[in-house]
């Protein structure tokens, strides 16, 4: 009964969300300070101008259990380089719970695009298409669709510092809904982001959004990664006291690359996350 309870609040949560939810095992157990590390196929909902950069096909596949409370996050995306200055990429979101009684669904398509016009600078857009629905004893809530745009900017001024900017839902992203009417679901939201590389193979990263974000990455030989962050609310008394930390590692081998991704939260289950990609 408190589980139900707790999927009802968190999928009530997402109905009426008001910020995008971000993927990836790797970007998410480095406490979510990624917008300037944005270096492999995760860069197309966390900064799409990260998308030149990686110089390779790459797809990426993420599976999680959100707080153990039977909330499905799923995730594939795609990355083609045309050439050193632009890139593109094509990516499914899902979030999903069914318990033949109470279902949601959402799902969101990004094509993004990343064009590099200087070797320090680097923009990337996303075009974002939302569907929506929530089912209660088999009766729609509600189908509602839309169209969002992210814009993401990547500078590096110098070969061990990059910093980012980033601009999700461009004048808020509305769904609309078979009665004609229209909702605001995703309100405009803006990150700064910057990392920086004191030694070959780490990496210390920070965003700072609505939350404060934290992160390091460790590449040992090319093949272990081992990854730690923290992140924190700024927004009200009450988040400021909620601190989610997050740790991760992955293995490479060859042109396969698995990731493990854990991230605590101090009122509910820990969410294990799992990765697995392919980098041409």
């Amino acid at each position: 009964m408190k589980n139900y309870l707790f999927v009802l609040f968190f999928l009530s949560q997402i109905f009426a969300q008001y910020d995008q939810v971000f993927v990836g095992s790797r970007p998410l157990s480095m406490g979510g300070a990624f917008s300037a590390v944005a270096d492999d196929a995760n860069a197309i909902v966390w900064n799409p101008a990260g998308l030149p950069g990686l110089r390779r096909t790459e797809f990426t596949s993420t599976f999680a259990d959100l707080y153990d409370l039977g909330i499905n996050h799923s995730y594939i995306g795609f990355v083609r380089p045309f050439s050193d200055q632009i890139a593109m990429g094509f990516d499914w979101s899902n979030i999903g719970f069914d318990d033949k009684e109470l279902g949601y669904s959402e799902n969101k398509l990004n094509f993004s695009i990343g064009i590099q016009p200087h070797k320090i600078f680097s923009v990337g857009l996303n075009v974002k298409y939302l569907m929506r629905d929530m089912l209660l004893n088999e009766t729609s809530y509600g189908k509602s669709n839309g169209i969002g745009r992210d814009l993401g900017i990547l500078i590096k001024p110098s070969k061990n510092v990059k910093m980012a900017l980033g601009i999700y839902d461009i004048g808020g992203t509305s769904v609309s809904y078979k009665d004609r009417t229209e909702e605001t679901i995703l309100g405009q939201a803006f990150r700064l982001g910057i990392s920086y590389m004191p030694i070959n193979g780490l990496t210390l990263a920070a965003d700072f959004s609505d939350r404060l974000h934290l992160g390091a990455e460790y590449v040992l030989g090319s093949r272990v990664s081992f990854r730690a962050g923290l992140q924190q609310g700024l927004n009200s008394n009450n988040e400021k006291d909620i601190l989610i930390p997050s740790a991760g590692i992955s293995l490479k081998f060859k042109s396969i690359v698995m990731e493990y991704g854990f991230e605590s939260h101090p009122y509910l289950n820990p969410t294990h996350r799992f990765t697995i990609a392919l980098q041409l």
